[in-house]
């Protein structure tokens, strides 16, 4: 989990970098803005469940079978949000082909603003 949060914060800065300099490249970057957000939309939720059971497991006030089901359920939560996170990144960010779509989108740009 530390792992994808520390991928999330740095997917966010990347994101922050396309937005500053969104009017330097076309109009293909509000696509690739949108997959970033979208990314960073399934990892922040999959942060969410692994911080709720850490809090789960400091509550004194439940029984150890309350605490076990809600585990249980945060748990399976967080692993279809993973189903999610994965499909989402396999679809925008993993094929060889969509690496070149992003790199020759960027290379492009930054090419044109260098002449």
């Amino acid at each position: 989990m530390e792992a994808l949060h520390q991928f999330r914060l740095l997917t966010k800065r990347f994101r922050y970098a396309l937005e500053l300099f969104r009017s330097c490249y076309g109009p293909g970057s509000d696509k690739r803005i949108e997959a970033l957000q979208k990314l960073q939309q399934y990892l922040g939720q999959i942060s969410d469940c692994s911080t709720t059971r850490d809090l789960l497991l400091e509550r004194s006030d439940l029984s150890n079978a309350q605490r076990n089901r809600l585990i249980q359920q945060v748990e399976e939560l967080a692993a279809a949000r993973i189903i999610q996170f994965r499909r989402h990144w396999q679809e925008n960010f993993d094929e060889a082909r969509r690496e070149r779509w992003w790199t020759d989108y960027l290379t492009r740009f930054a090419t044109r603003q260098g002449q």
